[in-house]
């Protein structure tokens, strides 16, 4: 869930500094805060992903107010969130007539797609101010629960429901994003700024929404209003840079407007970093280099900048830097992983691949396999081909299971032949290679196999002009 005012707002502030003050305070066991205060504090720390703020704000608040409807209700998210099924109905047992309650239930139901819509009829019949935390649930369960097209037939009904549609709004973005239809996510987009035309963060999503649909001009426009509201935007600055890359434009106008975001956010590796990919991509090489040392001699242990260096050097970088980096990042992300196989073992696939995204973003470690076969389980196809792209530009050496996973994605997003051929190309290369070498670990006999008969029907269909079965021999689990 996303807070959805801007980010320099002085009720974002407050809010900030509410959140500091609990985290602070809340270890002294006379500590003392309102019911919504700890509400706030709660939906702010989900937004954070701070599990561990969130668990200490239910633990006041079942010393403060026991009987409070909305915690209980939070709770239930949460353990949904992190636990299996029966934890989960256990959690959701006292709060199961609210709209919270019955939403969980239906997602750990899992029942068939009728009797899922007439679940979400009921739920949204009738009904009235629904609360932004409501909203934001409805859209994630029908989301997760395979029924986005309920969504976008329903949304003129559920934006009655509230009387601030902008979380709606919002939450469609997100996901008519992770279901390619941009079509929707421009929409909705369009429709936030028109109802709230100063706020920085709706013409960002809409300027990053326009890139996506391949419009450039479009984009450069919006990023231009979110400048215009907050001049040190640094995500539109960069959304500048992205969409004038896209165009063609001189290397030295793009580059310019990463400069402006260096400025701003020194400490921000994303601009430095595209800053080098773009300077490395016009045959700038040292100037890339140079870019990326630059941010490193302020960040020696940051492990990206150090493969990117390594990367565009052809393998310079010594080992010792290599190996000191790789180290300081490891530290606390086994942690994150290990609650992410809990959840895939749970069968919370949602849940596990934003443990898996969020762990990645902070961590910036190489991506464990995990990641790319839950956001292909997930259906969530863009995001696993852009880490794929990410982990052939950082040179990261992938596996049997990510392979087979990023081709099956093409197919299911209707790529070029060829270029599902290259893929199967390299999904064949890493069957060829013996089973004592650690490239094809990840993978069983069995397994091994079963991806050597998947890849060759595919080649085979490719070539003869066929159209791919893809259900019928995809041998990771769709979530329908």
């Amino acid at each position: 869930m996303s807070r959805l005012d801007d980010p320099h707002s002085s009720y974002n502030d407050e809010l900030k500094r509410l959140y500091d003050r609990f985290k602070e305070e809340s270890v002294q066991p006379d500590a003392y805060f309102d019911e919504d205060d700890l509400i706030e504090i709660f939906d702010y720390a989900s937004d954070m992903a701070d599990d561990a703020t969130r668990i200490d704000v239910l633990l006041v608040g079942a010393r403060l107010y026991p009987s409070s409807e909305p915690l209980m209700q939070r709770k239930a998210c949460l353990v949904f969130d992190t636990s299996g099924d029966e934890s989960a109905r256990r959690a959701v047992a006292p709060v199961a007539g609210s709209v919270i309650g019955r939403l969980l239930a239906l997602r750990i139901d899992k029942p068939s797609r009728q009797q899922a819509r007439e679940r979400l009829e009921s739920i949204i019949d009738g009904g009235s101010d629904f609360e932004d935390e409501w909203i934001i649930q409805l859209v994630q369960t029908a989301s997760e629960i395979g029924e986005f097209a309920w969504l976008v037939e329903s949304k003129e009904r559920i934006m009655r429901l509230t009387d601030y549609p902008q979380t709606f709004l919002y939450e469609m973005v997100e996901v008519a994003k992770v279901n390619y239809d941009y079509g929707v996510a421009m929409t909705c987009a369009e429709q936030l700024t028109d109802l709230e035309p100063f706020n920085c963060e709706f013409w960002e999503n809409l300027a990053e929404i326009q890139i996506a649909a391949s419009k450039f001009d479009d984009s450069i426009n919006s990023a231009d209003y979110a400048l215009a509201i907050n001049p040190e935007s640094v995500r539109a600055m960069m959304l500048k840079a992205q969409a004038l890359y896209e165009m063609c434009r001189p290397c030295e106008e793009v580059v310019a407007w990463l400069d402006k975001a260096i400025e701003v956010e020194p400490d921000d590796p994303a601009p430095a970093h595209y800053k080098a990919l773009t300077l490395y991509a016009a045959g700038f090489v040292q100037m890339a280099v140079d870019a990326l040392e630059a941010y490193r001699r302020r960040h020696p242990d940051d492990l990206p900048t150090v493969e990117y260096l390594n990367t565009i050097t052809d393998g310079a970088i010594p080992v010792d830097v290599m190996r000191a980096a790789m180290e300081r990042a490891a530290e606390g992300n086994d942690d994150w992983n290990a609650k992410a196989e809990e959840l895939i073992r749970a069968g919370r696939h949602g849940a596990a691949v934003n443990m898996l995204v969020s762990s990645f973003r902070l961590h910036q470690l190489p991506p464990v396999s995990a990641l790319f076969i839950e956001l292909y389980v997930c259906r969530r196809y863009k995001e696993l081909q852009d880490y794929m792209d990410i982990s052939a530009i950082a040179g990261w050496n992938l596996r049997l299971p990510e392979q087979l996973a990023y081709t099956l994605s093409l197919l299911r997003t209707g790529a070029e032949s060829q270029k599902v051929l290259d893929s199967i190309a390299r999904t064949e290369s890493l069957l060829d290679i013996g089973s004592d070498d650690d490239r094809s670990l990840n993978a069983s006999p069995l397994e091994t196999a079963g991806y050597r008969a998947v890849t060759a029907q595919i080649r085979r269909s490719l070539l003869s002009g066929e159209q791919v079965d893809i259900d019928a021999i995809d041998p990771f689990p769709v979530m329908k």
